[in-house]
């Protein structure tokens, strides 16, 4: 990155409210992904899968969670009623998730949010059994939940 670019990036970030260990940390994830990126940009995108999921009050009909690649939706998982997301559920949902990708055979990049029921040892015990890789997460970027917006309008 050019080095006005760079600072108008610690501007930006300060701006926002970060402190410097917290811009630090920004700008080591962002530069982590980068590398990956301008490794193989096509293999990057082949194996980039986001979760995206809806915290809303229990009992909705439209609870859900998502597994997007960049061509295709892969998955879609509707809570039953009065039910919540927990470690166990999310665990369940990742041993599925992992059934439909061995089928394609594929390495698996993921991003998640950094969520407590995505963080917890059962779900992170899943992602290295089935050897994901994941991305790195800020700890707080609106920005990076396009599927707010496009995909899930409606659930708003």
């Amino acid at each position: 990155m050019v080095k006005n670019e760079f600072r108008a990036v610690i501007k930006h970030l300060h701006m926002k409210g970060l402190t410097p260990k917290e811009i630090k940390a920004e700008l080591d994830n962002f530069q982590k992904c980068l590398k990956m990126f301008q490794r193989n940009p096509d293999e990057f995108l082949c194996r980039f899968i986001t979760e995206e999921g809806k915290d809303r009050e229990v009992g909705r009909k439209d609870d859900g969670h998502s597994f997007l690649r960049c061509t295709c939706i892969i998955h879609i998982d509707y809570l039953p009623s009065k039910q919540t997301i927990n470690s166990d559920y999310y665990a369940a949902l990742l041993d599925y998730f992992n059934n439909i990708l061995h089928l394609a055979k594929k390495k698996v990049l993921f991003h998640q949010d950094n969520a407590r029921v995505h963080t917890c040892p059962a779900p992170m015990t899943k992602f290295n059994k089935f050897r994901y890789e994941l991305l790195p997460y800020p700890a707080y970027s609106p920005d990076l939940a396009p599927c707010d917006y496009f995909l899930f309008s409606n659930l708003k």
